[in-house]
């Protein structure tokens, strides 16, 4: 039994499907865990994206910044995000995918906290455009993981269960920073969230 699990783990861990062989029973078994590590994984992300949205108008308050200056920090994230997604997701064709992501899960935790102890404009948009980079890789990598778990047939299923992840993170995240925002002020709004991502990093990496 022991031996099936590590194969099992293994054959997670590394980014590729079940082999052949295996019995049903825990193929299916394999194909629950794949769709929740990443249903958990990509969820997550909203984390550190949808704080903002929530810290805009007491951020600008507090810090005194002109709505120009709100627009090109936004604007920093947006840029970013769409220039790496034309790049870096390529990356998972010569490297393993789930490593990448965590690398970029660590990455944008870093830049949300280094958001949230800034104060000067160029600081706030340099860390939340590294913050945009670092998430253009989610969406694509997760499919990439996910993709080879299910056949054909089962596909659109599993990626309609797994598409959900976006709604019911953008709706978490944005609860738990509007709570941290009155508990605690927009720095810890930004920067607190992101330790769910940090988890999400553990989570690719030791499952």
């Amino acid at each position: 039994a022991s031996s099936s699990s590590s194969s099992s783990a293994a054959a997670l861990s590394a980014d590729v499907p079940f082999g052949g062989g295996m019995p049903e029973a825990e193929i299916k078994a394999l194909q629950r865990k794949a769709l929740a590590v990443t249903f958990i994984s990509y969820l997550s992300i909203y984390f550190v994206r949808k704080p903002f949205s929530v810290v805009k108008a007491p951020m600008q308050d507090a810090l005194g910044l002109s709505t120009a200056t709100i627009a090109g920090i936004d604007s920093s994230f947006l840029t970013l995000y769409a220039l790496g997604q034309l790049v870096l997701p390529s990356l998972g064709d010569r490297m393993s995918a789930r490593k990448i992501l965590v690398v970029g899960y660590l990455i944008s935790a870093v830049s949300c906290l280094g958001f949230g102890l800034s104060s000067l404009p160029i600081f706030l948009a340099v860390s939340w455009a590294i913050n945009g980079l670092a998430q253009s890789i989610a969406y694509p990598l997760h499919v990439k993981i996910l993709d080879p778990w299910f056949s054909s047939k089962q596909r659109g299923t599993a990626m309609g269960v797994w598409a959900t992840s976006q709604q019911v993170g953008a709706v978490l995240s944005t609860a738990l920073a509007a709570f941290l925002l009155g508990f605690a002020g927009w720095r810890f709004a930004i920067y607190g969230p992101a330790v769910f991502v940090v988890v999400s990093a553990a989570l690719l990496m030791f499952t």
